[in-house]
C-alpha cells in the first residue's frame, strides 16, 4: 500500500493558510510551521478557511519546526525576507529526495544564476536575498520554483479569506525535465487542479514578477485596488512604465515569451477589488517585500545598464512611506495608509 506522502507548509500568511485548507482535506500527512499567536490558534482552534460563502474549519499538525522525520514535500510560503529565517526550520527535513518549493514574489534567490549576470553579480545581488547564504546552501537540484496566482487575506491569525480560483504553477529550479515537478505532482496526485507543470519557470517567474512590480507600490502609495491602479488616468500610465522598464529587464536578461504591457494591463484589470498583498501588509504595519520586488531588480538594472527610472521611484516613495507610517510629530499624529 501506497503510504500518504509527508508535506510540510512552513509559514502560515495567505499563501500558506490557503495551501493549507486545499491540503489538509487530502490523503497526506501534512504538518505545518508557524509562530506567536497564529501557532497557539492553529494547535487550540484549527485553521479556518472561508470561501464561496462557506467557512470551513480543519484540524491540523502545527508546531515552530518541521517533524523530525524527512518529508516528501516542503512549502516554504513565508515573504521574501523571511525565508532565510523560514528555511532553519525546515532543514533537518530536507533528504536527498526532499522537493522544496519555495511560493514567493519577486526574483528568488535560485534563479540568479540564470540572468547571464556573472557569478561575481549574482553574489552581490543575492546579498539582498540571503546575506548568510542559508537559502544557498540548500542543493539547487531539490528546489522546485513556484509562481502564485491567489487572492487571499488572513482575518486574524488561523482564519484566512480566498476569493475566487487559485493556480500554483511550478516547475524545476534547474536543468528543464521537470523531474523534481513531477514528483510533487506525482505525491499530491496526477490530476490536481491547483498545481500546474510549467517548462519555463524564468519565463513564468518574470511575468508574475511584472505584474507585482507594476502595482504593489503604487497600491500603498495610491492606496487602491488592482482595478483602480489601471481606470485611474492618473496612475494607469504609472502602471504601464513600470510593466514596461520590468520587460525591457527581462529581455536584457535574455527571458524569452514576456507577455506585452498591453496582456499585462488586462490581467491587472482583472484583479477587480483585490488590494496587493503589499497594501494588506502595509496596513498590518508588517515590513513590506521591498527587497524582492525593488532592490534586486534595481541592481540588476544597473548591472544591465537597464533605466528603471519609474521603478526606482515609486520603491523610493514606498520605501519611504513605510518608515513614516504611524510616525508621531510634535504637531500631532501623521497617518500615512
Amino acid at each position: 500500500m501506497k503510504r500518504e506522502p509527508r508535506i510540510c507548509i512552513a509559514g502560515m500568511g495567505a499563501i500558506g493558510s490557503l495551501l493549507a485548507a486545499s491540503l489538509s482535506s487530502r490523503p497526506v500527512n501534512l504538518s505545518l510551521v508557524a509562530r506567536g499567536e497564529t501557532l497557539r490558534t492553529l494547535q487550540q482552534n484549527g485553521l479556518t478557511c472561508r470561501k464561496d460563502g462557506q467557512v470551513t474549519t480543519f484540524r491540523v499538525s502545527a508546531d515552530i519546526r518541521a517533524p523530525d522525520e524527512i518529508q516528501d514535500v516542503i512549502l516554504l510560503a513565508g515573504k521574501a525576507h523571511h525565508l532565510p529565517d523560514l528555511v532553519q526550520t525546515i532543514r533537518h527535513a530536507v533528504g536527498p529526495e526532499t522537493c522544496v518549493v519555495p511560493v514567493v514574489n519577486g526574483v528568488p534567490w535560485w534563479l540568479l544564476p540564470q540572468l547571464g549576470i556573472g557569478p561575481e553579480a549574482v553574489a552581490r545581488v543575492n546579498g539582498i536575498l540571503d546575506p548568510e547564504n542559508r537559502l544557498s546552501a540548500l542543493p539547487p537540484t531539490c528546489i522546485v520554483g513556484c509562481v502564485a496566482y491567489a487572492f487571499a487575506r488572513v482575518e486574524k491569525p488561523g482564519e484566512v479569506s480566498v476569493e475566487g480560483p487559485s493556480r500554483f504553477v511550478i516547475g524545476d529550479a534547474v536543468g528543464g525535465s521537470n523531474t523534481q515537478a513531477r514528483t510533487v505532482m506525482g505525491w499530491l496526485g496526477e490530476k490536481d487542479t491547483l498545481f500546474q507543470i510549467s517548462t519555463d519557470m524564468k519565463t513564468e517567474i518574470w511575468n508574475k514578477l511584472s505584474l507585482n512590480v507594476a502595482t504593489n507600490f503604487l497600491s500603498v502609495l495610491c492606496e487602491t485596488t488592482l482595478e483602480g491602479l489601471v481606470t485611474d488616468a492618473a496612475i494607469r500610465p504609472l502602471v504601464s512604465r513600470c510593466l514596461s522598464e520590468i520587460l525591457m529587464l527581462g529581455q536584457a536578461c535574455s527571458i524569452e515569451r514576456l507577455f506585452p504591457v498591453p496582456k499585462g494591463m488586462e490581467i491587472i484589470s482583472a484583479g477587480g477589488t483585490h488590494a496587493t498583498s503589499m497594501l494588506q501588509d502595509f496596513h498590518a504595519g508588517r515590513p513590506l517585500e521591498l527587497a524582492a520586488l525593488g532592490d534586486v531588480i534595481i541592481a540588476l538594472g544597473r548591472h544591465k545598464s537597464v533605466p528603471l527610472t519609474t521603478t526606482e521611484t515609486l520603491l523610493g516613495l514606498t520605501r519611504y512611506a513605510s518608515t513614516r507610517r504611524n510616525t508621531t510629530h510634535t504637531k500631532g499624529t501623521l497617518h500615512v495608509h
